[in-house]
């Protein structure tokens, strides 16, 4: 068992640290599904907006009925098969962002997801979360290094990422969140 994971470790570097062939890389947002749940939220905003063609931003927002006092998230990362089903690819991982966000640390998983949140929205104080939770102008681009390298090392070209928001997990359902992504590689153009 211990060989495998070896193995599996080797492989997942190998494409990791693989050129690509192909000029620039762009991740595009092609949709967002909210939905939060009416017990805690009310007044909510969930968009996309077109900037260009290799650039869409996601906004959200909405108001909180009460008081947030101990938030749990459950990522997973999912990826378009040949006959157009997502499957679970690699992360799926379930983390208390108020613990996180009191002590600094938990997994690896959780200091990239909040690095990257914090970016845009105004999670980024411990709990507890009363008024607007605000995520305005989200989006990834060659600047978010990591999360690209991921997305665009493996042989998908679309991808789904799924949050489940949880308050005093696993008692009780706040919300789920779902990012559809888009790789768009462009060719590189032959000077003559």
């Amino acid at each position: 068992m211990h060989l495998i994971h070896i193995w599996l470790v080797g492989l997942f570097q190998m494409w990791f640290f693989t050129k690509s062939s192909c000029g620039e890389v762009y991740i595009k947002f092609t949709k967002l599904e909210c939905d939060p749940n009416p017990k805690y939220f009310y007044n909510h905003t969930c968009r996309l907006k077109a900037i260009n063609r290799y650039k869409t931003i996601a906004t959200m927002k909405t108001l909180i009925k009460d008081v947030l006092r101990n938030v749990s998230v459950n990522i997973v990362l999912y990826a378009r098969n040949d006959v157009q089903v997502f499957r679970p690819l690699l992360v799926n991982f379930t983390a208390n962002i108020c613990e996180f966000l009191d002590k600094k640390h938990s997994n690896i998983y959780m200091g990239i997801f909040m690095k990257f949140l914090s970016q845009y929205s105004n999670v980024n104080h411990s709990c507890p979360y009363t008024g607007y939770l605000i995520m305005d102008n989200l989006y990834i681009d060659n600047s978010h290094q990591l999360i690209t390298k991921v997305l665009t090392n493996f042989l998908n070209t679309y991808y789904k990422i799924v949050l489940h928001f949880y308050e005093d997990y696993p008692k009780d359902y706040i919300g789920k969140v779902s990012y559809y992504l888009e790789v768009i590689e462009t060719k590189k153009s032959k000077k003559i």
